[in-house]
């Protein structure tokens, strides 16, 4: 079979969107380092085969503060890159159809598996698209880029794994602090004013609720009268405190305590709150996905370069207790 090739325009109709949508899988295995099922796949359509990452909603472990459907915003940070024209993300597409049904579908990248962001960075070649990556990140509010989740391939970066972006409270957690303070590069924010003109796009609205919109709107925005990229406040959490940062801060954190007013909920659980008595249904499902996935697990797998599982930290391993 001969092998798919990206398509021009990463958002256009093109044969990688069509193989990864449409395309007949075929499971390998299971990522190495992966909390939840990240599915090394290949994608078969009209005689060509691609290589992908297939994250179904079924394999997602559910968190306290993200709803479920981790899956969607994956996709959302591939749209988002589009529009802002910075193109950071593999291809990445709604799978409506699988093996474990719906979920993303991510062009795999043929990355060098030694090269990760405290490698790239001290190369001056890669500080223009690290910066745009650095900058992207303000604008998805990731709360999980590690320093394995960037990685080199076909001569240029690609950010991944960006299932915990788009939050309305501020979450920005990241390894990619080098450029804190720098003046934001002409060119991106051009792209940021455009994204104010236009607003987000279709596909963005169809992936996210209206409150995200809002915010990201917001968070690009206060990134591109900021003129410079964010700076960590000195408890270390990574979010940042400058300015019009801080603002948008607590504008976020007082519209999401009123959500939580609103609907009833106390706060965070105490952790280990699933782990007292019987497992609830949605850990019950996960475990009975898995286990279902007898399969070889590929690895080593993105994001094992700081160690242990691929997974935010504590604070996202249990959702809100809504019993």
């Amino acid at each position: 079979m001969s092998a798919i090739e990206p398509a021009g325009e990463p958002n256009g109709p093109g044969a990688v969107a069509e193989a990864l949508a449409h395309g007949e899988l075929t499971v390998h295995g299971r990522i190495a380092g992966s909390s939840n099922a990240t599915l090394l796949v290949t994608c078969v359509l009209d005689g060509s085969e691609l290589l992908a990452v297939y994250k179904p909603e079924r394999g997602e472990r559910r968190l306290w503060d993200f709803p479920g459907g981790l899956w969607r915003r994956e996709v959302a940070a591939y749209e988002l890159g589009v529009q802002l024209g910075w193109c950071c993300v593999p291809e990445t597409v709604v799978r409506r159809e699988g093996p474990f049904g719906l979920g993303s579908i991510q062009r795999y990248v043929p990355e060098d598996g030694t090269s990760h962001y405290f490698t790239l960075r001290d190369e001056d070649r890669w500080e223009r698209e690290l910066v745009a990556i650095c900058a992207f990140d303000v604008v998805a509010n990731n709360a999980d880029r590690k320093s394995g989740h960037v990685l080199l391939a076909e001569d240029r970066l690609f950010a991944i794994d960006n299932g915990l972006c788009f939050h309305v409270e501020p979450k920005l957690r990241t390894v990619i602090w080098d450029f804190a303070s720098q003046r934001l590069p002409e060119r991106l924010h051009d792209d940021l004013v455009r994204l104010k003109t236009e607003g987000p796009s279709g596909a963005l609205a169809e992936l996210l609720d209206d409150d995200e919109l809002e915010a990201l709107t917001e968070r690009a925005e206060a990134l591109r009268e900021a003129a410079e990229l964010p700076i960590p406040d000195e408890s270390g959490t990574g979010r940042p405190t400058r300015g019009r940062w801080c603002e948008h801060r607590h504008e976020a954190i007082r519209r999401l305590e009123a959500v939580v007013d609103e609907r009833g909920h106390a706060g965070r659980p105490e952790r280990g709150d699933h782990e007292q008595g019987e497992p609830d249904a949605d850990r019950l499902e996960h475990r009975a996905l898995l286990g279902e996935l007898v399969l070889d697990t590929v690895g080593p797998g993105p994001g094992d370069v700081l160690g242990g599982e691929d997974r935010h930290d504590g604070e996202h391993e249990q959702r809100r207790d809504e019993r």
